[in-house]
């Protein structure tokens, strides 16, 4: 993808001021997975058993809730097996058969095991109804499923509009879009004072067989700092990223806490995090360049390719997106004459 990022001084005066916002957090012992042993045994009363109805072009998951406090809101997490087509949708059908559409499809494309959460207000839930998930492959998609009742929070921020809405204990926090079953939304590129937050990724891309992103810029930045959510890469490897084919260092690529729900074992030694990860690189500016440049990022695992590491890289996909570049004016920067931001997009294969 390119972009043309004209970087100029913009001063802004900026008031924060401190506003209330609300978050939600589980209620204790109100956590139940639907991947946990003896499962049938360890249902809690306010859940049954859920039913399988499988169809020709459709099947669905029914698992009927009761709503213990007409007050609380309800949690749904998922890590489940996105995909490239088809559809994963999620439902509440209350006791009066209407259905309310939580999400009108999980999957975002990548073909890749993901991790999503959605929040279900306390007057959509309107009592006891059926949480129902359905899908238009002949497996289920569904590979570990949470439901946890929320108790609200008061929490303080000066960005009200971009606050997260839910806290899990064992998971990332949730933003509003996600837990409205909102698509996921690149970010927009904003100035703040004299930093400028440019978005490189249009959507989630694949970077495993090698995608440049390319940019211009007018002047070159007094500092940089690359940052972007990863998924797919294994737990032990590497994220090296090149400007302008010259080596700019390993990304710092973060490691959830081990309550995380995206832990998966697939054997006694195998691991494997489903969901994004956060990463980010301090930008050598000295790399960077008057007009066009490229950025690459290069997943690499840490054993020789020989060797049969179970955290090796695989033919699966290895997907970016909020690919952000961080650009600050120099200390003392020379006179500029305004610009228009132009924003223009298109993608370059890397060789």
């Amino acid at each position: 993808m390119r972009r043309h990022l004209q970087f100029w001084a913009l001063y802004v005066a900026t008031l924060i001021i401190a506003t209330q916002s609300y978050g939600q957090i589980p209620k204790p012992g109100h956590v139940f997975h639907f991947d946990e042993p003896n499962m049938e045994d360890s249902i809690p009363q306010w859940l049954a058993e859920p039913i399988w109805e499988p169809g020709a072009t459709t099947s669905r998951i029914r698992i009927p809730v009761k709503a213990e406090d007409p007050e609380q809101n309800l949690l749904i997490s998922f890590v489940f097996l996105d995909q490239s087509t088809g559809f994963c949708r999620v439902l509440w059908q209350g006791d009066t058969g209407v259905s309310i559409s939580l999400c009108t499809n999980l999957y975002e494309g990548i073909a890749l095991l993901n991790q999503r959460s959605l929040v279900v207000s306390a007057s959509d839930l309107n009592g006891d109804g059926d949480l129902i998930i359905e899908f238009d492959e002949e497996g289920i998609p569904i590979q570990k499923l949470k439901l946890a009742w929320l108790d609200p929070v008061t929490v303080f921020t000066d960005d009200a509009k971009n606050a997260p809405v839910a806290f899990p204990s064992d998971g990332p926090i949730v933003e509003f879009d996600e837990a409205m079953g909102l698509a996921a939304r690149e970010p927009e590129d904003t100035w703040t004072k004299d930093i400028l937050a440019a978005t490189l990724t249009p959507a989630a891309t694949d970077i495993k067989d090698g995608v440049a992103f390319a940019f211009t810029l007018d002047r070159t930045p007094g500092l940089s700092i690359l940052s972007g959510e990863i998924n797919g890469l294994p737990l032990n490897s590497f994220l090296h990223v090149w400007i302008n084919e010259a080596y700019a260092g390993v990304a710092s690529v973060g490691v959830p806490d081990l309550h995380d729900f995206g832990y998966s074992a697939h054997s006694e030694f195998r691991w494997h995090y489903a969901g994004w990860r956060t990463f980010s690189l301090w930008v050598d500016t000295t790399l960077l360049e008057l007009g066009e440049n490229t950025i690459q990022l290069d997943p690499v695992s840490v054993t020789p390719e020989e060797t049969e590491d179970p955290f090796s890289l695989s033919e699966d996909a290895i997907a970016v997106r909020k690919l952000v570049l961080q650009l600050k004016k120099p200390a003392s920067p020379e006179p500029m004459q305004e610009m228009d931001p132009l924003l223009t997009s298109e993608p370059v294969e890397s060789e």
